[in-house]
């Protein structure tokens, strides 16, 4: 984006295939010599302290996209780890077997063939 403003040209010669396959010398010369962040938490981190992007659009605007993004990854996280925990229960329910999670879970029928008929009715 900062390039393209400042007409500046591209540095960074073409390579066909990935990059990290090149031998480090052949990355050298053709202008590859950075790496992108592996991790989200790398590229939040980076994104904080990019000398170029924050004057641009402003560090609190930065810091307040990069929590809600931080704050939205976690979200998603805990909603699939919740989705998986159900599913997991429900299908070991609807099966017949029991889960043995300790004392928070429990069937309020007196079978398994109850309480799958309880759920399907249920859900």
């Amino acid at each position: 984006m900062l390039g393209v403003k400042a007409g500046r040209e591209l540095e960074i010669a073409e390579c066909e295939g990935m990059a990290v396959d090149l031998e480090e010398g052949e990355r050298k010369r053709r202008g590859i010599v950075g790496r992108l962040p592996r991790t989200l938490v790398d590229a939040r981190a980076f994104r904080r302290t990019d000398q170029e992007l924050c004057p641009v659009l402003g560090k609190d605007f930065v810091e307040k996209y990069l929590s809600v993004n931080e704050v939205r990854f976690i979200f998603i996280a805990l909603i699939a780890a919740y989705c998986m925990c159900l599913m997991k229960i429900l299908s070991s329910v609807l099966h017949g077997h029991y889960l043995g999670l300790g004392e928070g879970i429990y069937c309020t029928a007196d079978s398994p063939e109850k309480e799958r008929a309880r759920l399907v009715k249920t859900y």
